[in-house]
């Protein structure tokens, strides 16, 4: 039962060696595609996004240290700025950016390439796409909807608009 199929495997062992090395080829060029792609994406945003973070976090610090110093209902005003400004950035950013680039490598992945992106290699393209602007979005609606810390009492999205509201109404 065994000796027929090795002798089928012997008589056809050039065929399963060209069709073994036309795996590996296209094995290596998928890896290469792969390189490349995540080369050109770290030549293009990651220096961008870094900087972009680093501001971004600048500000909130900057806002919540100004708030703890001076706690006033214009220091609130500033903070619940800079959180309205960081928010409406990085929603721009996922809505403009992110999204359309998810779209675009799902379109990417069902191609040749991509079956060999997937199934050969076994990688996520979706993980490394996810930016840091995400992460921060959610960040920042957390810092504006928590109210009951006091980091959450200092970012709030509309508690400082209503006070200021209400002392212009009092006047």
């Amino acid at each position: 039962m065994l000796l027929p199929f090795l002798h089928s495997l012997w008589r056809y062992r050039w065929e399963i060696a060209a069709a073994a090395k036309f795996i590996s080829q296209l094995r290596k060029t998928a890896r290469e595609a792969t390189r490349e792609y995540i080369r050109r994406r770290i030549e293009q945003k990651l220096v961008k996004q870094i900087i972009i973070l680093g501001f971004q976090i600048l500000a909130l610090v900057l806002a919540y240290v100004l708030y703890r110093k001076w706690p006033t209902l214009w220091m609130r005003l500033f903070a619940s700025s800079i959180l309205w400004g960081i928010t409406l950035y990085n929603l721009r950013d996922l809505i403009t950016q992110t999204i359309p680039e998810l779209i675009q490598v799902r379109r990417a992945l069902k191609g040749k390439v991509g079956y060999a992106l997937k199934y050969f290699l076994e990688i996520s393209l979706v993980t490394e796409l996810m930016e840091g602007n995400v992460l921060f979005l959610f960040l920042c609606v957390g810092l504006g909807i928590s109210s009951r810390t006091w980091l959450g009492y200092a970012f709030a999205y509309f508690e400082p608009w209503v006070d200021l509201a209400n002392y212009l109404i009092q006047l």
